[in-house]
């Protein structure tokens, strides 16, 4: 918060400097959501009966720009009523809700493991879900009903544009890095940074520093920062780029103070590669993640990937994609060894299995005493797996274009007690209603089919999920 305090009061100082007035021009864009939601069966029948629940929940985003002088503007991102009216999504330690199950990576409030931190002393089993972006990290006691969400400035010079605040953070796919600023996303990759950015013809350049989580006011050891630097070249229908980032938390204070993870330092390395390309009619994109390094003391080496094919003719549109997230077996976690890091919550692929929590029973996680635990990779993001996934939609007016989305998903690694690597299967049927360039609708439709993954530890029995959604887009 400190950056941002003295973020605001360097952009009131050039309104001063200048004998100007503050703010010369105002832009505003953002949307309006409500969806409704009805989940049945999400736990698969653990205890033995099926559940229903059913909600709606409603979000309004106002991202206001202003601009200071003609070199000089201030970006801002504002969350009204985000998850206070009707239901929540929010996941209140994410997959907490709706199936009342906790998550894999269980988080603390208050505490922080670059940025939060693990909640009991025994961490073996919240690890099988590997290290994760403090992105997902977003609760319930998190939310105001008026919440800033971002906020920084732009200086253009003759050299580039210099950056300062609190500002979004996206590369590539999404897979690492995801701004999350559609409707049908939550959370949002979010940095406080100091960066600069200059182009070269097609080349581009960006440098910077950046905090991501502040820790206790009288003490530096427990700040989580990062250095990174973005090299990159973009010409119509080729684009690449390489994202190389440092990050370092020299101690996590243990809020339960049972010193647990005092001495446990995080230092790893993340290197982002991108490429996009064209082929007529064919868009094909590849993204490859690589994060090495330690994180609380394990020694971390994980790879995420995937590669996504789109062919576009008229108004038939058809997509394949193949992903993969590595896994953690019980050896290497004996071997103080991590080789997960969790896709980014908002990398939307499915709508059940890795989104909702789906738990499966006291044996996947090892702890006796909580039989609700997640089962599924770390809920609400892709995590452990290798999947296979395919979307076909068509354009039946210009108001309506109905879709196909199947998902084949695999354990890397199988969990403790599962019986066996494969997922299950799910597929949505839906429809897009464009009502104009402002008003759409969107009806899915999700069935979750699960497998041998869930086979010692549930009924097996199928999970479905409707959802109906209105957006106001400006």
């Amino acid at each position: 918060m400190k950056l941002i305090y003295s973020f605001f009061a360097f952009i009131l100082s050039l309104g001063f400097f200048n004998n100007s007035v503050l703010a010369v021009g105002v832009e505003y864009d953002g949307y309006y959501r409500l969806r409704y939601h009805s989940f049945y069966n999400l736990d698969l029948d653990s205890d033995q009966k099926p559940n229903l629940r059913t909600y709606a929940d409603m979000r309004f985003r106002l991202d206001p720009t202003f601009f200071i002088t003609d070199q000089v503007r201030v970006f801002s991102s504002w969350n009204i009523l985000d998850g206070l009216v009707g239901g929540d999504p929010f996941r209140g330690r994410s997959s907490a809700y709706p199936a009342r199950s906790k998550d894999v990576l269980s988080l603390s409030s208050g505490a922080n493991e670059m940025g939060r931190q693990i909640e009991r002393k025994d961490r073996s089993s919240f690890l099988y879900g590997g290290a994760f972006s403090p992105d997902a990290a977003v609760e319930t006691t998190d939310l105001t009903p008026i919440q800033l969400r971002r906020a920084w400035a732009e200086i253009e010079t003759g050299y580039g544009i210099a950056k300062i605040g609190r500002m979004p953070f996206h590369l590539g796919l999404g897979l690492f890095a995801n701004a999350g600023d559609a409707p049908d996303q939550d959370v949002g990759s979010t940095r406080d940074r100091i960066a600069f950015e200059t182009a070269f013809g097609p080349y581009y350049i960006m440098p910077g520093i950046g905090w991501m989580y502040e820790g206790s006011i009288d003490r530096s050891r427990d700040d989580s920062y990062e250095y990174f630097f973005l090299l990159g070249r973009r010409e119509p229908g080729n684009h690449i780029s390489l994202y190389v980032s440092y990050l370092a938390q020299d101690e996590a204070i243990d809020a339960t103070q049972n010193g647990d993870l005092a001495s446990s330092g995080t230092s790893y390395w993340i290197i982002d590669l991108y490429t996009e390309q064209m082929f007529r009619q064919v868009k094909w994109e590849l993204e490859i993640a690589l994060f090495v390094g330690t994180f609380l003391g394990y020694d971390l080496f994980a790879l995420n990937s995937a590669s996504r094919a789109i062919w576009q003719r008229d108004k038939l549109s058809l997509l394949g994609e193949l992903g993969f997230s590595s896994g953690t077996s019980a050896k290497d976690l004996s071997s103080k060894k991590l080789k997960s890091f969790a896709f980014n919550r908002d990398y939307n692929i499915s709508q059940i299995l890795f989104e909702e929590a789906l738990p499966g029973g006291a044996r996947l996680t090892g702890d006796p005493a909580d039989d609700e635990r997640a089962s599924a990779p770390r809920s609400g993001a892709v995590s452990n797996a290798v999947y296979v996934r395919s979307k076909i939609d068509y354009e039946v007016t210009t108001w309506f274009k109905p879709y196909f989305n199947f998902i084949l998903p695999f354990a890397v690694e199988r969990s403790l007690g599962s019986g066996g690597r494969f997922y299950g299967f799910e597929y949505n049927v839906g429809g897009i209603w464009r009502f104009n360039r402002y008003f759409s609708g969107e009806s899915i439709l999700a069935h979750f089919i699960p497998g041998s993954f869930f086979k010692t530890d549930s009924q097996q029995h199928q999970s479905f999920l409707i959802r109906l959604g209105f957006n106001v887009e400006f």
